[in-house]
């Protein structure tokens, strides 16, 4: 396991600006501004160096749902629809085409689910910049389409533990969806860091075909989005109720720690039950080794499948999440990554 110090972006005399952002991996990095920097630099001084280890991985934690008068964008132009459309969706504003805000409305048009944007810029007081993942897991509609959510939960930003905070509301037609999404990043490192980005959005239905609350297709199921490099694996069994053998690649995946470093656990839940809404939870406890101590490993593995996409393949999505802790030298360790993930249907 490796160590190092990270340090935030600030402003020197004849310096220029050096800030976070997120490089794919959730690991957040500092890059050199204006001018931007083909690797990845930290800020020493009146100059940038090499990468630092940090990270804002975004960890799901259970939805407290708020009631609030919604009033979406101007531009929305949200088709009215007391019956949202199922299937899946992907903005058309307020995120770029290649880090787009994409969810699933649920078979019973009751639920956004499998939310999902990839690096939200957050400017930072005194001074830096991150950029974390968003994800959840469920958000509830009501009968005219309205939604509104709020969580808040631990991160490991600029090597401490950080609290991530999001609002996410708006409502969803019968093809298009509008509103926002307000994050918040608090964390302490020698001074008060606050970080917060506010993002107004609309969004339009994928091309697809009809879905249906038809059980999953049995078989293995590989996953293709966020995870693809290291691939998970899972299967559905033959009775088409039981999830098994979710499972990650020898290498593991990497987890960012506090107070420095970073560990990859091996991801291995066995055998656990598919709802009949097509929903699915499990976990797992593992007892691993770290730096010569003892340390518990915490997996948690959940999501929905979504009937089938465009190139007809069955398909699901959903959070992974996988929290370390231990203690060396009288040191606490805190590692957690939460990353979101997609699936479609791969093999017997």
């Amino acid at each position: 396991m490796t160590t190092q110090a990270g340090r935030r972006g600030r402003d020197g005399k004849s310096a220029a600006r050096c800030v976070f952002d997120l490089a794919g991996t959730n690991r957040l990095n500092l890059h050199r501004q204006p001018t931007r920097s083909n690797g990845d630099e930290m800020f020493t001084r009146n100059r940038c160096t090499r990468p630092v280890v940090a990270v804002a991985a975004l960890a799901v934690a259970a939805m407290t749902f708020v009631s609030l008068a919604i009033t979406t964008t101007a531009n929305a132009q949200v088709p009215a629809a007391t019956s949202p459309t199922p299937g899946s969706y992907t903005s058309v504003s307020g995120f770029s085409t290649d880090n787009p805000l994409t969810f699933f409305v649920s078979s019973n048009h009751k639920q956004l689910q499998d939310i999902d944007a990839d690096g939200i810029g957050m400017s930072c007081t005194p001074g830096g910049y991150f950029a974390p993942n968003f994800v959840a897991n469920e958000v509830a509609l009501n009968a005219s389409g309205y939604f509104s959510a709020k969580a808040s939960q631990p991160i490991v930003a600029d090597n401490v533990v950080g609290t991530l905070s999001y609002m996410f509301q708006g409502q969803i037609g019968t093809s298009g969806a509008g509103g926002t999404l307000t994050e918040t990043l608090k964390f302490t490192n020698g001074s008060l860091y606050t970080c917060s980005s506010t993002i107004s959005w609309t969004a339009k239905r994928d091309v697809q075909p009809l879905q249906t609350s038809a059980p999953p297709l049995a078989g293995t199921y590989t996953s293709t989005v966020r995870l693809s490099n290291t691939p998970l694996t899972f299967s559905v069994l033959s009775d088409r109720k039981r999830l098994a053998h979710i499972q990650s690649n020898a290498n593991g995946i990497d987890v960012y720690c506090a107070p420095g470093g970073s560990v990859a656990p091996q991801v291995i839940i066995n055998t656990f039950s598919l709802n009949a809404d097509g929903s699915f939870e499990g976990t797992s406890t593992q007892h691993i080794v770290v730096d010569h101590a003892n340390a518990t490993a915490s997996e948690l593995f959940q999501g929905h499948f979504h009937g089938i996409g465009l190139s007809k393949a069955a398909r699901a999505a959903g959070v992974f999440s996988v929290t370390v802790t231990w203690n060396a030298n009288n040191t606490q360790f805190f590692c957690k990554n939460t990353t979101s993930w997609r699936a479609t249907l791969s093999g017997p």
